[in-house]
């Protein structure tokens, strides 16, 4: 029908039952016009990414987090929104999974339905958590004079014993299997505490890897310090590094994050102002070796708070980054680096992540510390329509 018919037709309806055609007709103009301008890529405006924040309406347990797009063939779902600061992350002998809360001081176990319970308190800044091969745990607190704190497999009671002492702010904790009862691995890092009180002592920027046996002997495999150099005219040349997160893969190796990768530090040494850089994100040490040292391994990867291997301690390793953006904003990333070293994005749109874990499914959980929760990546897509199968929806008028 061209526009003239058209013209002509509503020419011989009486003037008072126009209006409805005219309405029915502009709306359906409208409507095409509205699907047209969502359809075309040509039309549409792109966005800028949103910050990652919480989201901005309620969700339930188990509802997909739209703002965390994962690479194809995975969703992230709220697995938890019930902790607070949560940090470390683990699985116990009970296929639970547990969290370390930096804010109140304890480890709480969370159930399938996201409810939590704490297991373990009284801690001060609680951050990595391993399970042995008793199912006993172990934890570590954040604090210059740190502990790693036992749990024994089936006490009762929220308290724990101090294994060992004396440590340099340790941050992460694993337990490997070497045949016999296992030995724990641990990274310090006082580089926090000592840009707090300005030392002027390079030595005293240290980080470490170090080996506590399961009777509490602590031995320092390696340990390594800030490199600062005076320059003339005045002004100083610093580069930091700080152990965070561990993994093993079994092959008597262990993969070391460092936080600092990718990051910038500001501060004065000796009266000079500096800005101090780092470099590599993982270091691989040989445990093997009589004098182990770190490794480059991957640089890929910015500010790295967690890392974890596939199923089966296989590559690719999982890498948590808390905070990827130049301004602090708080702009997490999970990645992926393969054998040789390289990174590719798995998922953006995080909050501040500290760590992540997989389960016997090969899922991964992720802690987001400023929002108190903890996603689960999953195969499989939401139900629900896909954005392209949205429509608009036309008024009918009926007289």
């Amino acid at each position: 029908m061209n526009s003239l018919t058209t013209l002509a037709r509503l020419n011989r309806v009486p003037g008072l039952s126009r209006i409805p055609i005219v309405l029915l007709l502009g709306f359906i103009f409208l409507g095409l016009t509205l699907t047209l301008f969502r359809q075309s890529p040509a039309l549409a405006q792109p966005q800028p990414p949103a910050p990652a924040r919480a989201e901005t309406i309620a969700l339930a347990i188990g509802d997909p987090v739209s703002r965390i797009q994962c690479t194809t063939g995975y969703t992230a779902y709220l697995y938890t929104d019930q902790l607070i600061a949560p940090h470390g992350l683990a699985f116990g002998p009970d296929g639970k999974l547990y969290a370390a809360e930096e804010t109140p001081g304890r480890v709480s176990r969370i159930d399938a339905n996201g409810a939590v319970t704490p297991v373990l308190t009284g801690l001060s800044r609680p951050e990595g958590i391993a399970f042995d091969g008793d199912g006993h745990m172990y934890v570590v607190e954040d604090v210059d004079d740190g502990r790693v704190v036992k749990k024994a497999a089936g006490s009762s009671g929220t308290g724990g014993t101090t294994l060992a002492g004396g440590l340099d702010a340790p941050e992460d904790i694993i337990w490997v299997d070497d045949g016999g009862d296992g030995t724990l691995y641990l990274t310090e890092s006082n580089l926090e505490y000592a840009l707090a009180m300005t030392s002027t002592n390079p030595a005293d920027y240290r980080t470490h890897v170090t080996e506590v046996s399961l009777s509490g002997t602590v031995t320092r495999l390696l340990t390594t310090t800030a490199d600062i150099t005076i320059l003339f005219p005045p002004g100083v040349d610093a580069t930091f590094w700080s152990y965070t997160s561990l993994a093993s893969n079994g092959n008597n190796l262990l993969y070391v994050a460092n936080e600092l990768a990718g990051k910038q530090i500001s501060g004065t040494y000796l009266g000079y102002p500096y800005h101090a850089d780092s470099t590599e994100s993982i270091f691989v040490v040989n445990l093997n070796s009589a004098t182990p040292s770190p490794t480059p391994f991957a640089d890929g990867a910015i500010a790295p708070e967690g890392v974890n291997f596939s199923a089966g301690d296989a590559f690719p390793m999982y890498v948590a980054e808390e905070d990827i953006s130049n301004d602090d904003s708080g702009v997490g990333r999970l990645s992926q680096i393969d054998a040789a070293g390289n990174r590719t994005d798995f998922c953006t749109g995080f909050s501040t992540v500290e760590d992540v874990v997989l389960d016997e499914n090969g899922w991964l959980y992720v802690s987001e510390d400023g929002n108190g929760l903890v996603i689960q990546i999953r195969p499989g897509s939401p139900s629900g329509p896909a954005p392209d199968d949205e429509f608009v929806w036309l008024p009918i008028l009926i007289r």
